[in-house]
Order: structure tokens, then C-alpha cells, then sequence
């Protein structure tokens, strides 16, 4: 039975794919411009496609097994899925970042990092509200509320990936 905190998970999760289509078309406009990515991005890009799939393999491994010898870290079912999810991104998008292989090569690199930072803001006030109103668990194990917390921190590690190479690449040029 959906409660009002499932209701207004669903809200939320459905606000932020909206909004990510409306970035994206704000970003890449109408005509669906695709970044362009040359030979060396491709095959990095492919590695870390393979690291984030080994990730989720791995995580989702832990789990299982965690769950199978009564290991309960989590209140609910979803909660280990969003941590296979930012985990297995995480590893993708960190590997493609720092293989400078995640932005295509004309992109505006500065315009990612600030919407990241705006992102990532959001998400860290919503996890404070979260655990400070006492919803971040449940009997002692963290349920999907924790979410926010998790991709706040996701996020984070990105920017200070982005940061730390295009540090290096000012100082290169």
C-alpha cells in the first residue's frame, strides 16, 4: 500500500526525469545534436562501460549475499538497487571523466560542472532534511530516503573528478 512518503518518492523520481529531459533539451536544443567522440574517447568509453557492468555485477553479488546470510542493512528492497545504480555509475562516469572521455569534444565543460554543483546542492539539502526530520531510517537500517544522501555524494566525486582534470588541462596548456 502506497503511503504518502512512496507517493512523494514517486513525485520527486518523476519531476527529476522531467527535468532532465528539459536540461537536455535546453543544452542540446531541438535538433538532438549528438556530442561527437573520436577514437580514443570511443575506446575509453567502452572501458568504462566494462567497469561500470563489472560494478553492478559485483555490488549485486554483495548483496545477495548479504541478504542470504540475514545481513540486513536496508529497510526495503529498493534501497540496494539505488546503491548498484550510483555505484555502477559512478565507476562508469568516474573512469570516462578521468579519461577525459565523457564530454564530447567541442562541450562546455564549465556548464556541466555548475549544473552538477546546482544538482549535487539540492540533493545534499534534501538529505540533511532527511535526516534531521528522522526518515533517513527505518528500526535502524537506511531505506530510499537515503537516496539523496547517496547521489549528493555521486555527484560530489564527479565534480571534484571534473575539477582536478581541467586543473590539469589549464596546466598542460
Amino acid at each position: 500500500m502506497m503511503n504518502e512518503h512512496s507517493i512523494g518518492f514517486a513525485a520527486g523520481f518523476i519531476l527529476a526525469v522531467i527535468a532532465v529531459i528539459a536540461i537536455k533539451r535546453i543544452m542540446y536544443g531541438k535538433s538532438d545534436r549528438k556530442p561527437e567522440y573520436d577514437e580514443m574517447q570511443r575506446a575509453a568509453q567502452g572501458m568504462a562501460y566494462k567497469y561500470g557492468f563489472f560494478t553492478a555485477i559485483i555490488t549485486g553479488v554483495v548483496c545477495a549475499i548479504l541478504d542470504i546470510l540475514d545481513i540486513h542493512l536496508f529497510a526495503d528492497g529498493a534501497t540496494p538497487m539505488f546503491l548498484i545504480l550510483f555505484l555502477s555509475a559512478g565507476a562508469f562516469a568516474g573512469y570516462s571523466i578521468w579519461k577525459e572521455a565523457y564530454f564530447g569534444l567541442h562541450a562546455n565543460t564549465g556548464r556541466y560542472i555548475r549544473f552538477l554543483f546546482v544538482v549535487t546542492v539540492i540533493n545534499l539539502i534534501s538529505a540533511v532534511q532527511s535526516f534531521r526530520n528522522g526518515t533517513m531510517l527505518t528500526n535502524g537500517k537506511l531505506n530510499y530516503t537515503c537516496v539523496n544522501l547517496w547521489c549528493a555524494i555521486l555527484l560530489a566525486v564527479m565534480l571534484v573528478i571534473m575539477l582536478i582534470k581541467k586543473n590539469q588541462k589549464q596546466e598542460e596548456e
